[in-house]
């Protein structure tokens, strides 16, 4: 390996570096909202069991009378979705977090080749 390749060698993993850090931010702030919302949902759910009488749904602009199964039904399915999204933003974190790990290892190695040799 020539003294030119390795700098351009350790630029390129640099660049590699930060883009596995934005994708692994992003997931964390996806990986968040599907929190926060399922958590909204449990909290839907919640309200709804207690609720007697008619309820109400936001359609658009306007509130309209809902049926209080198939509300609950759906808000079930909307949190069983957004429950396996999570699961899948946790296996694309930790794959992220594991090949951000072996690059950083890759790169002390070129570096403390390059500080020994320079």
């Amino acid at each position: 390996m020539d003294d030119t390749q390795t700098p351009r060698q350790l630029q390129d993993k640099f660049a590699k570096l930060q883009g596995l850090q934005n994708q692994l931010q992003m997931i964390a702030m996806q990986k968040q909202q599907m929190m926060m919302q399922t958590k909204d949902i449990e909290n839907a759910l919640n309200e709804l069991k207690e609720q007697e009488g008619k309820i109400y749904r936001i359609a658009g602009p306007i509130m309209v009378e809902a049926n209080k199964e198939t509300t609950g039904k759906k808000l079930t399915d909307d949190k069983e979705k957004y429950e396996n999204n999570l699961l899948i933003y946790e296996k694309h974190e930790k794959k992220l977090s594991d090949q951000l790990k072996k690059l950083g290892a890759e790169l002390q190695t070129m570096m403390g080749r390059q500080n020994a040799g320079g």
